[in-house]
């Protein structure tokens, strides 16, 4: 009867031994499988999208939508080139007239500033525009005055 207990008693205790060593295996198992958890939140940036095409200004005039510099002359060679390639659709880019200049002026559609024309002076500075009135003339040497080139077609 001795024999059985001490067998009971060993089986008993190798069971449980055998229980535990399983448990702890478990564990270890768990802890190596988990990783740190990450979360990725996403965050919101606003990108200001550039005009696509030309902006229309007081339902017939349209405006050419890209900055092209300011220019000491009339710049013909740049206005002609860019109705030889047909910029957005058009081939009658042109500068437009002073009443022209001042319905863009007016337009809420249309922020000067974006072209290189400020509505402010700035350490003695005049901005404008070339129009189709001064096209002739020659600010050559004249640094106080900066004249921007935009364009307009009526097509």
């Amino acid at each position: 009867m001795k024999k059985s207990i001490v067998i009971i008693v060993v089986l008993f205790g190798v069971t449980f031994a055998n229980a535990q060593n399983i448990i702890v295996q478990q564990n270890n198992n768990t802890k190596s499988q988990q990783e740190p958890k990450v979360v990725y939140k996403e965050k919101v940036v606003y990108v200001e999208q550039k005009q696509q095409g030309p902006i229309l200004v007081g339902g017939y005039l349209y405006v050419y939508p890209e900055k092209l510099g300011s220019y000491s002359t009339c710049p013909n060679a740049i206005i002609n080139g860019i109705n030889k390639k047909r910029a957005y659709g058009k081939n009658t880019w042109r500068l437009p007239t002073k009443e022209e200049y001042s319905i863009i002026s007016a337009s809420k559609n249309i922020n000067l500033e974006d072209y290189g024309v400020y509505t402010r002076y700035t350490y003695n500075t005049y901005y404008t525009i070339w129009t189709y009135e001064n096209k002739d003339k020659d600010y050559t040497g004249n640094y106080n005055i900066v004249v921007n080139l935009i364009l307009v077609s009526d097509e």
